[in-house]
């Protein structure tokens, strides 16, 4: 029996030695050899996490601060959004914007954001921000699907930018793999789910492990050969708008599309008119310089009132809503 132990543990010494030896040798050659991905921190490791539908949702009931060009506290409410605590009633009126970066607020504080212009000048009614930031129009649909049973919204406003239809044409973007849509007989079909894990969201799951440059590379040839390759898939914008109006007409409430930039595309204002669907384009000076060219907080205030004067135009909101605004007393 002693010497079945004794076996043993040589067995097990030889193999620690052998295991000590060999990662050894892989953490000099990885640190030499290997390539690794840029080392950075965005929003989305910062405040988001992984979502094996959309790719990247917004962690539920987390402060954290995220540094863009400027410093920027964010909180996110329970359900995971950018936003303030809601709680439905039924008897009160609701608005939600669904949208990348520019709804979600980038560089700028929560109360400077365009949602909370409006809800400061309609109290009486719930203000929704959905936005998140990265998200093309295929990610917003799925999101809007999946949150309107429990908002029920009576108005649903999509904020689209310019660099949306690049969005949605790839299943790989920004460093995060990301869902996307096919035609597939006549219908909108999702591919790309569960979506794989990122380099990114593995260096978050597993930090202490991260610190070895040999683990790293384990975890790179693994991605290479699991990995997904990156598509280019055709911009299926103007289906995905036309599956929103539907979504929204069928269950009672109404969809419009607010533009971040001038109208440029004559297509693109041709479908809307014929789909009966209700735009804006606002292009505004207020905006960053730097990285994205996201609004400032003025850039913020001129977009809540032109869309305040839209709804009030179209007898959405009432003089009475609006008592405090004074543009449109």
């Amino acid at each position: 029996m002693s010497v079945s132990k004794q076996k043993v543990k040589k067995v097990v010494l030889l193999g620690s030695v052998w295991i000590a030896v060999i990662f050894i040798f892989g953490e000099i050659g990885a640190r030499l050899f290997v390539e690794f991905p840029l080392e950075y921190e965005d929003e989305k490791t910062a405040c988001y996490r992984y979502d094996d539908t959309l790719g990247w949702f917004p962690r539920e009931a987390t402060d954290c601060v995220y540094t863009g060009m400027y410093r920027t506290e964010i909180s996110n409410n329970k359900d995971g959004f950018r936003d303030r605590e809601h709680e439905k009633d039924s008897k009160r009126k609701a608005i939600a914007f669904l949208g990348d970066s520019f709804v979600w607020g980038y560089d700028v504080k929560e109360k400077s954001r365009f949602t909370a212009n409006i809800q400061a000048f309609l109290p009486e009614w719930e203000i929704y921000n959905m936005g998140v930031s990265g998200y093309g129009t295929d990610q917003e649909y799925i999101l809007l699907k999946k949150w309107f049973p429990k908002y029920t919204p009576d108005v649903v406003y999509l904020v689209v930018h310019s660099n949306d239809s690049i969005d949605n044409r790839n299943n790989y973007n920004y460093n995060y793999y990301k869902p996307y849509f096919q035609i597939e007989k006549n219908e909108l079909s999702l591919k790309g789910t569960p979506v794989p894990k990122c380099f990114r969201y593995q260096q978050r799951q597993y930090p202490i492990a991260f610190k070895s440059k040999f683990i790293q590379s384990l975890f790179l040839l693994n991605n290479r050969i699991m990995k997904e390759e990156p598509l280019l898939v055709p911009d299926l914008r103007f289906e995905l708008l036309a599956a929103m109006h539907e979504y929204l007409k069928e269950k009672g409430a109404e969809f419009r599309v607010v533009f971040t930039y001038a109208a440029n595309d004559p297509k693109e204002v041709e479908f809307l008119e014929l789909a009966g669907i209700k735009y804006q384009h606002l292009p505004t000076k207020h905006k960053f310089k730097e990285y994205g060219q996201h609004w400032t907080p003025m850039g913020h205030e001129y977009i809540a009132s032109k869309i305040l004067e839209s709804l009030f135009l179209d007898s959405i909101i009432t003089a009475d809503d609006i008592e405090k605004y004074p543009d449109l007393n």
